[in-house]
């Protein structure tokens, strides 16, 4: 069984000023697609913890990280920049099908800078994914990739 992991990167949820439905609803997509997944896990926004975090993942041989939040132009949104840092092949497809399913119900889709992309190719990879901290982001983005899981998975 193929593993996922939604990491939440968001000050306001860690502080308790904000309640998250966005991780569970990522997580529900998820293990009704048949993936393994544990609850989310809440992390404060920033380099350190998200690249740690990610890195962690990596390590433990998750497939998929889905990363909700920290995808806008404020200063501590980081989390395609620390993305980037570990992804070996972008999928700048992917991303765009995913900004042209958010168009359709919002133009705020445009603001996230959310990218995908896998760690390394031919077997060993992990697929990153950014979304938005919200249940019309995780709908969006997991409306595209859960579909095409199975190839991505075939390739890696």
């Amino acid at each position: 069984m193929h593993t996922a992991q939604v990491i939440v990167v968001s000050d306001r949820v860690c502080g308790g000023e904000r309640r998250d439905t966005a991780g569970a609803a990522a997580v529900d997509t998820l293990r009704r697609a048949g993936l393994r997944c544990a609850d989310p896990l809440v992390i404060a926004e920033g380099v350190e913890p998200l690249r740690g975090r990610l890195v962690e993942a990596i390590a433990e041989g998750v497939q998929v990280v889905l990363t909700l939040g920290g995808t806008g132009i404020g200063t501590n949104n980081v989390t395609p920049d620390v993305s980037m840092e570990l992804i070996d092949a972008r999928l700048t497809g992917l991303e765009m099908q995913i900004l042209i399913e958010g168009l359709k119900s919002t133009p705020r889709a445009g603001l996230s800078r959310g990218i995908v992309g896998v760690t390394a190719r031919g077997g060993e990879g992990t697929l990153i994914a950014n979304a938005p901290h919200s249940v019309g982001g995780v709908a969006d983005c997991l409306g595209v990739l859960v579909p095409l899981l199975p190839v991505i998975f075939e390739k890696f």
